[in-house]
């Protein structure tokens, strides 16, 4: 099986309809291909046929069904329209009125059944290509077809072939296949003679993800790494020169001295498409998480091992060496920090709006906030203590599955049960690295300031953050601390000030901040002590 369908193949059953006028040759072309003969003695209709996997280009179990407006009525056909992965309108090109009724019934009747913007793709098909060669006739009907394939987007393309003689019947149902398991819509606006906007997005990603020295060129061994694990086969000297050459002749700026750029890697898949390719495309877009509209399916981005009910995550040990290489990656000046246009770069590799900008005030920053290493990892544990699902979204977008070589993102993530810190030191589990503090006090008692501090940010610094985030003061701090000789995070969680509710106390460890010169705030932290004593 190739490579590019191994992942769209799994499990997958096509069924493929034939539809069109009568006599256009619907079951001869089922019957020739089945029987690898013309047969003269035609049925009006045949029933479905199962061609198994293993005798199918791709690999995947194919169910042929014909229609017959003899036999059936239009709601029969339209039932089996529904119904349909793919169909091949069928007409005869040696009868006009087959290939008017085309966009005059069929393609109106499909879209009528399915939506306008359906997603089912249709194969022109002008069978009976040898009659017209009897009849002394050149001209080919694909050129005709040219305007229905602009008007209806549906349709991924158009061939002649003939039952009689068998001319491209077997490229008939490859083509059928192909469109069901790489369609071309998604990729390809055969109006604009480009690549979609969508198509664009993902092989964006996918060319910084892979762009592993983060210059904005491919050189050889990004390349050659890149072939080997998408397509499961080296890149020779050779054919690396000859894609090199190919994208210079046609697009100057797609290579430089040292590789390709990301303009020369998006030519590259849009010449695949032109060449009916689009395999070679689907197959790096799949490896990438990509479901067939182009968005990361939701098996990519998931932590199968965690249930949130009952679950808190933590970024692993192998998770942050991942963050590490991705914060070196993008320290284009190596000076240890991820200055605002260093961290800008990092989350142009998704499209999506990953992290907000008062991120600034949760983490460690220099005086100019640039992100540090230590803030860089404890931001990502922040996320995942409280939203998992939202960074593994994260990391599965930045590329961890492929830099990492997983299938998953299990690995990025430790899960432990949601218990007080105490408990699980004395469980069996592996010890936990986020301990989670909540600050109480009233207002004014200085728990923003108490909260920032521990970032070591003085009250000058802290009004610099004021000035450059117009925002309300965080809610949660997080930094590294050292526990009995032993790396952790520690997270300060700011509680509102009116009505605490006992339950939000819920924590590893609760601290009380009070206002020393002041009577009230005293008699603030001394009711919630009391209140948190009583509901231990």
């Amino acid at each position: 099986m190739s490579a590019q369908g191994e992942a769209a193949t799994k499990t997958r059953t096509i069924r493929l309809l034939l539809v069109g006028d009568e006599y256009v040759g619907k079951t001869s072309l089922i019957l020739s291909l089945v029987s690898e003969q013309f047969p003269f003695s035609v049925p009006p209709r045949t029933q479905p046929i199962t061609i198994p996997p293993d005798v199918t280009p791709e690999r995947v179990a194919t169910i042929l069904v014909d229609t017959s407006m003899r036999e059936q009525s239009e709601n029969d056909i339209s039932s089996e329209i529904v119904r349909a992965d793919v169909i091949c309108l069928v007409y005869s090109v040696v009868d006009d009125e087959t290939f008017n009724r085309l966009s005059k019934y069929w393609l109106p009747l499909i879209r009528e059944k399915l939506g306008d913007s359906h997603k089912v793709p249709v194969i022109l098909v002008g069978n009976k290509s040898d009659e017209r060669f009897e009849q002394g006739e050149q001209d080919s009907s694909l050129n005709r077809a040219i305007p229905i394939m602009h008007k209806f987007k549906e349709v991924e393309t158009s061939l002649e072939c003939s039952a009689k003689s068998m001319k491209n019947l077997a490229e008939l149902f490859f083509y059928a296949q192909k469109a069901v398991l790489f369609p071309h819509a998604p990729l390809y606006n055969s109006a604009g003679q480009m690549l979609t906007e969508k198509c664009v997005t993902a092989l964006t990603r996918v060319f910084k993800i892979c762009d592993m020295d983060g210059d904005g060129v491919w050189n050889e061994e990004e390349m050659q790494e890149f072939q080997e694990r998408c397509y499961n086969t080296p890149l020779l000297p050779q054919a690396m020169e000859e894609v090199r050459n190919c994208i210079a002749k046609h697009l100057p700026h797609g290579v430089k001295e040292t590789g390709i750029t990301l303009d020369g890697y998006l030519y590259l898949n849009m010449m695949f498409i032109h060449r009916g390719r689009q395999e070679a495309t689907w197959t790096v877009l799949r490896k990438f998480g990509y479901d067939d509209d182009l968005e990361l399916a939701e098996s990519y981005r998931a932590i199968t091992k965690l249930q949130p009910a009952i679950h808190k995550a933590e970024i692993s040990t192998q998770g942050t060496h991942y963050l590490l290489c991705l914060f070196s990656k993008f320290d284009r000046d190596q000076d240890d920090l991820l200055s605002d246009s260093e961290f800008q770069n990092l989350l142009s590799v998704s499209s999506k709006r990953m992290i907000g900008q008062d991120w600034y005030q949760s983490v460690e920053t220099d005086a100019k906030f640039a992100l540090t290493r230590r803030g860089f990892i404890s931001l990502f544990q922040l996320t995942a203590y409280f939203n998992p699902v939202y960074t593994a979204d994260i990391l599965a977008h930045f590329g961890y599955s492929y830099q990492m070589a997983e299938p998953d993102l299990n690995s990025a993530f430790d899960v432990h049960k949601d218990a007080p810190w105490e408990a699980n030191k004395s469980s069996k589990e592996q010890p936990r690295k986020v301990i989670l503090c909540n600050v109480i006090g009233n207002r004014g008692a200085g728990k923003t300031s108490f909260m920032e501090g521990f970032l070591g940010r003085n009250l000058s610094l802290q009004s610099k953050f004021r000035d450059k985030i117009d925002t309300q003061s965080p809610l949660h701090i997080i930094n590294q601390i050292s526990v009995y000789n032993t790396l952790k995070f520690l997270i300060l969680r700011r509680t509102r000030e009116y009505n605490l509710d006992p339950k939000e106390m819920k924590s590893d460890v609760n601290c009380f901040i009070f206002d020393a010169s002041s009577r009230e705030s005293f008699v603030y932290v001394q009711k919630y002590y009391e209140v948190l004593r009583l509901h231990m």
